[in-house]
């Protein structure tokens, strides 16, 4: 990038965050490294290693220009943290979107830089290439990086076939993270409870179904926890969650461990099997 008539620290901070992607690309190729699988959860892993490492190479490069070295202290991480978090509230279209959205487009500079610092803090300057030759698994890894520095990799639950999915097609699969979870107890909930329960997420999945005759959807998912302890306070949680996104909600049988009923959209059962949660949702017939 050419940039005249600007040369103000806003300037000085948006060139060394562009230039920092210039140089990832050059080495890794970022196209590719987004796009390089299709779960969902790592893409999202991966893009916050791009804006993260980006966001601590310019913090970096202001403080160095300072004279204060080439490393990030915590108090400008802080400083930087409450910046992302603060500034598109500004907007009012960014304030009246939903959470999942708000959290969408600060997670990949917020969380990605934390990361990217505590990766720098254990590996030294070969962290900046090894989150490109070895790409985080998933989002989990990004808010926790002992994980990703552990190699503690997500566990994915098997997502049950319907039981009449003969009449339906596949629309689309992917894979669900602890970013997706913590935003969905947060809104539903608070950030509090999704702090302390979203970390034992050990991984999830899901298949999107249309009926081949009337065409309506059928969302099925399951997720996996460390324990059946925490399974067992999502799948409590759950069932508030089942109540308070409808408009219409008419729960059926509710028991510790299975939990069914009927909305707008249709029928649904969620059933608890140790430590994975199974849930099917949009059925226009109840689940036997």
């Amino acid at each position: 990038y050419v940039m005249e008539g600007d040369t103000g620290e806003s300037a000085l901070m948006a060139l060394a965050h562009e230039l920092s992607h210039a140089l990832a690309d050059q080495n890794f190729h970022l196209d590719k490294y987004i796009k390089q699988n299709e779960s969902d959860d790592a893409a999202t892993a991966r893009m916050a290693v791009t804006e993260g490492q980006a966001s601590w190479l310019m913090s970096a490069y202001l403080h160095q220009r300072a004279g204060l070295g080439p490393d990030v202290p915590k108090a400008i991480l802080e400083m930087m943290s409450n910046s992302i978090d603060e500034g598109p509230s500004q907007y009012p279209v960014y304030a009246q979107s939903p959470l999942y959205v708000q959290q969408s487009l600060t997670f990949p500079y917020k969380a990605g830089m934390l990361f990217q610092d505590a990766v720098f803090r254990k590996l030294g300057k070969d962290g900046f290439a090894e989150v490109f030759r070895r790409a985080p698994a998933s989002t989990q890894q990004i808010m926790h990086p002992e994980k990703y520095l552990d190699h503690v990799d997500p566990q994915l639950p098997h997502v049950a076939e319907l039981a009449d999915h003969k009449q339906f097609r596949k629309l689309g699969e992917g894979t669900l993270g602890e970013f997706d979870f913590h935003v969905l107890i947060e809104q539903y909930g608070s950030k509090e409870r999704a702090d302390s329960l979203a970390p034992h997420l050990s991984g999830s999945q899901f298949t999107l179904w249309e009926n081949k005759r009337e065409g309506y959807p059928v969302l099925s998912w399951a997720s996996q926890w460390d324990s059946p302890e925490q399974a067992q306070q999502f799948f409590d949680f759950y069932k508030e969650v089942l109540h308070k996104k409808v408009s219409k909600p008419q729960p059926g049988n509710e028991s510790e461990h299975t939990a069914d009923g009927r909305n707008e959209y249709g029928y649904y059962r969620v059933q608890l099997k140790g430590a994975v949660l199974e849930s099917v949702e949009g059925l226009k017939h109840s689940v036997d």
